[in-house]
């Protein structure tokens, strides 16, 4: 090992160690149970890793991140008026500069409700994925959709409800939510970093389903990227846009 480094993120509940390896070599890595973090926090256990490195530097393909905790949570910078931070839970590092993903041919975006609570949903449909052996294959994002309250010092925030409507946020970056949305397609659809990505699913319950459903008809992105195939899953949304001016006649259940 030529290099060791250690930072630190999340209030220091994560810890990414950089290491400078040799391509096409086993190694084995092994952490006591001594202080860690940068508050003194301990492992429960030690940890013993062995690991082999590539035969180049480009990555094709990690085991999923399953569980929606401090570890599959992500971060990046977005732009509109000014820069703000996004956080986002992902089963695959997603901004990962060095990867090339050979086996994603999915990707599915799913919208937390009024609760905010992006790490449950993440959760749920990660679940589901398990169950029909697809997590391999799909990869899976949860972006937070935060009010000011609950955000940290520089991250993307929006006012109550704003952002199921597509507002711009509150902090000083004014991005739309649905900008949210097309920046994470923006990157899903590079073809250097997803090559064989076929479609992408919008997923939304609630809150999230009005989100959901008034950004399948008002994005442009589609347009954008016709190799890709678009689905959109609205679920218990309390609102409908109605491209006409026909109505239910809630007596008669007809139109």
């Amino acid at each position: 090992i030529n290099q060791l480094a250690f930072s630190y993120a999340n209030q220091s509940s994560k810890v990414t160690i950089d290491l400078e390896l040799n391509f096409e070599r086993t190694y084995t890595l092994r952490i006591g149970d001594g202080a860690i973090g940068q508050n003194g926090e301990r492992l429960k256990a030690p940890l013993v890793l062995s690991f082999s490195t590539m035969e180049d530097g480009t990555i094709y393909a990690l085991p999923p991140c399953t569980t929606g905790d401090e570890g599959c949570l992500e971060s990046v910078a977005l732009t509109g008026e000014g820069t703000a931070d996004l956080s986002f839970y992902a089963s695959y590092p997603i901004y990962e500069p060095l990867a090339e993903w050979r086996e994603l041919k999915s990707a599915m975006i799913v919208v937390h409700g009024a609760s905010r609570n992006p790490s449950d949903y993440f959760n749920y449909a990660m679940n589901s994925l398990q169950a029909l052996n697809l997590e391999q294959e799909v990869a899976l994002i949860a972006p937070a959709f935060r009010v000011a309250s609950e955000a940290t010092s520089g991250e993307v925030h929006w006012s109550n409800n704003d952002w199921r409507e597509g507002q711009n946020s509150t902090d000083g970056s004014q991005i739309s939510s649905f900008g949210v949305i097309d920046a994470l397609i923006e990157q899903l659809a590079d073809r250097t970093r997803f090559p064989v990505l076929e479609e992408v699913i919008i997923v939304g319950q609630s809150s999230g389903a009005l989100f959901t459903h008034l950004y399948a008809a008002a994005n442009q992105v589609e347009e954008a990227y016709p190799e890709l195939e678009f689905y959109y899953l609205v679920s218990e949304s309390q609102y409908f846009y109605y491209p006409t001016g026909q109505r239910v006649d809630e007596n008669t259940g007809a139109l």
